[in-house]
């Protein structure tokens, strides 16, 4: 976490993925739970650990990831949030998913 000097940084309570195991081609929907003790008001940025899984429709703390390319075996990656207050403070956290052929 990082904030600036008069400022607390947002803070990650949860993750979750429903489901956390999903077809290719089908979708995941990741769900993160944050909050602000100084009540600003939070933006989030959704990444991945690998190419072949992309956040689509972002919606603020909800988020769609689907994968790319067809599997041959089950693959893992990371959803990575990372959530910002606009006055300098972030958190960062991820949750792994798994996509099967």
């Amino acid at each position: 976490m990082v904030a600036g000097p008069d400022n607390n940084p947002p803070t990650i309570n949860s993750m979750s993925a429903q489901p956390d195991t999903f077809i290719s081609y089908s979708v995941t929907t990741i769900t993160v739970a944050a909050e602000d003790i100084d009540g600003d008001i939070l933006s989030y940025e959704w990444t991945s650990s690998e190419d072949w899984l992309n956040p689509i429709s972002p919606m603020g703390s909800i988020v769609e990831y689907t994968n790319c390319c067809a599997v041959s075996e089950i693959q893992s990656g990371w959803a990575i949030a990372a959530v910002s207050d606009g006055n300098g403070g972030q958190a960062v956290d991820s949750i792994q998913v798994w996509v099967t052929p």
